[in-house]
């Protein structure tokens, strides 16, 4: 069984709202004779729907395959990293055969994140963060859909928690004029607020977010990240970004001035 989003949707691997995209099922008569018509029955979890949940089987001759298109939605969507359960049962006068596949909807990285001393999303060494950094619509290359969940790449070091509150939100603005362009806490909705913990040991530390964000589509992605825990961790603790054209980021941290998202002030702009 697979499914597949790039004959009616926009093939990016993600079931985005309302898009439309197949389920493909091989259906095979490895029995002794041939076997009769027969019907077929999908079911799904996560909101999928069918315009018709049933099809026909036709008569099949031993060892002569058949695959079987069905085309199906997601009035919400399927979020990036999430498991979808697809069954379908087949039947005819001889009983019944049923199938179920859990499938676990693409994960999307953006970069190649070898660049250190990004001071991104946070800066380590010094007392608290806060930055705010731009995804562009082609990066992400996404319709309408919702996101529950994001990762940074740690590069390992020191373990720690650190309090933190994330903001997501859709904006126009492709990068940072100023050191001063913030973009305003009015325009951003808070969608994790709570602690934030790293190992020793490298890799992908991921946040699920308190409540998913609906990403328009249409424009780009901020994230802005507010770290909030006084102390410092290791000078070599860093989280790994990628090198951009223009000034996608911009960050502030200080050891004893925890900046307010509601009114920052003035940060250094990056470009990653």
């Amino acid at each position: 069984m697979t499914i597949d989003d790039s004959n009616s949707g926009n093939g990016n691997g993600v079931i985005d709202i309302n898009e439309e995209f197949t389920i493909e099922v091989v259906v095979e008569n490895i029995g002794h004779a041939a076997s009769p018509m027969g019907q077929i029955t999908y079911a799904a979890t996560d909101g999928i729907t069918f315009v018709n949940n049933q099809a026909i089987v036709p008569a099949l001759s031993l060892a002569s395959p058949t695959t079987l298109t069905k085309v199906a939605t997601s009035p919400l969507g399927i979020i990036a990293g999430e498991e979808v359960s697809i069954t379908a049962t087949t039947s005819h006068v001889n009983g019944t055969d049923t199938l179920t596949e859990e499938f676990i909807i693409a994960l999307l990285e953006i970069g190649y994140g070898t660049e250190t001393s990004t001071h991104l999303p946070i800066e380590a060494y010094y007392g608290y963060t806060y930055s705010q950094s731009i995804y562009t619509a082609t990066e992400l290359g996404l319709g309408q859909c919702y996101i529950d969940k994001i990762s940074y790449q740690w590069n390992g070091g020191n373990d720690f928690t650190d309090d933190i509150v994330l903001y997501m939100g859709n904006t126009t603005k492709n990068y940072f004029t100023t050191s001063s362009n913030w973009i305003t806490l009015n325009n951003l909705t808070e969608v994790y607020n709570g602690p934030f913990t790293v190992t020793a040991a490298s890799g992908w530390i991921e946040i699920d977010l308190d409540t998913p964000f609906l990403f328009n589509g249409t424009g780009n992605l901020v994230v802005g990240f507010d770290e909030n825990t006084d102390g410092y961790h290791g000078s070599s603790d860093e989280f790994l970004g990628y090198n951009t054209t223009s000034n996608r980021s911009i960050y502030y941290y200080n050891d004893s001035t925890n900046p307010n998202p509601a009114s920052p002030v003035s940060g250094n702009l990056i470009m990653k």
